[in-house]
């Protein structure tokens, strides 16, 4: 049979001007937008966490006012002042983390809604599951942190350890609300004032739990806390150790020719050959 001869390449192409072609890189995503549930959630969460450190603030005051009290009567005004302003701050941090917690639930569902149909997946939970999970006391200490995981792992890895930190802060809460109330039935009155200082410490803990739960729903979305894009990190490997292009100047040693000695004997030498050389050739 006939060795079948390659075909010809032909002429090499030539271009008169630089080529515009490159690999594909194609330009980012625009950002999405938040809409529902999900745009009210961070702003809510926000509020939660500022009405929680102002009913610490006032828990604060409150333990402020008892240790004075031990040496020195207080106006009654000031101790029903005092009252009000930790009845009314409680009150509100509770109302908006109940109003929060529902509007959370809800944009936690889109958002896994939105997480596996991208991956081209189903959500195997519905949205009562979800809502059962994360509302029901004593369940929503394990519900939400297995409902967040699921979509985390479809995320990215920084996502399931925001989740992780999410999950033990959100346990870590519920300890300390719950220390806190069984504190409040002491009948001495140091055991009272401990009380109050726990109760500053169970909100300083809920307003702390809040805000991260406004940063593990941003990174869901592939955000950071303040509701950016990560910039991502671009690491190259090295070839081998770094290298001075300039020498290193350092003192000389003692007893070490310096570089202005060293030429100057050079030029010296240069001189003697030159005359050496010329008295040769003139013989």
């Amino acid at each position: 049979p006939k060795a079948t001869r390659p075909a010809r390449l032909g002429q090499t192409p030539r271009y008169r001007v630089i080529p515009q072609w490159g690999l594909p890189d194609p330009p980012p995503a625009p950002p999405t937008v938040d809409k529902g549930d999900a745009a009210s959630a961070p702003r809510l969460l926000g509020y939660v966490a500022a009405a929680y450190l102002a009913a610490a603030a006032a828990e604060f005051g409150r333990y402020l006012i008892l240790l004075r009290n031990r040496t020195r009567l207080i106006d009654p005004w000031l101790l029903r002042l005092s009252d009000l302003t930790v009845l009314a701050c409680s009150l509100l941090a509770l109302t908006l983390a109940v109003v929060t917690a529902v509007v959370c639930v809800r944009a936690l569902t889109e958002i896994r809604r939105a997480v596996f149909d991208a991956a081209g997946r189903s959500d195997p939970r519905s949205a009562r599951q979800i809502a059962l999970w994360c509302l029901v006391p004593g369940l929503n200490l394990v519900g939400p942190g297995l409902l967040l995981t699921e979509p985390a792992r479809l995320v990215a890895p920084r996502a399931l350890r925001a989740v992780r930190i999410w999950w033990g802060a959100w346990v870590l809460s519920a300890g300390i609300a719950l220390t806190a109330f069984l504190w409040r039935w002491a009948d001495s009155l140091q055991a009272m004032a401990n009380g109050v200082a726990f109760t500053a410490l169970a909100d300083l803990a809920a307003a702390g739990v809040a805000v991260t739960t406004l940063w593990v729903m941003r990174e869901l979305k592939g955000r950071n806390l303040i509701g950016r894009s990560p910039i991502p990190t671009r690491r190259v490997p090295a070839v081998g150790p770094v290298r001075p292009v300039i020498a290193e100047v350092r003192p000389a040693e003692p007893g070490e020719p310096s570089d202005s000695t060293s030429s100057t004997g050079n030029d010296d030498a240069d001189r003697t050959d030159g005359r050496a050389a010329q008295e040769a050739a003139a013989s």
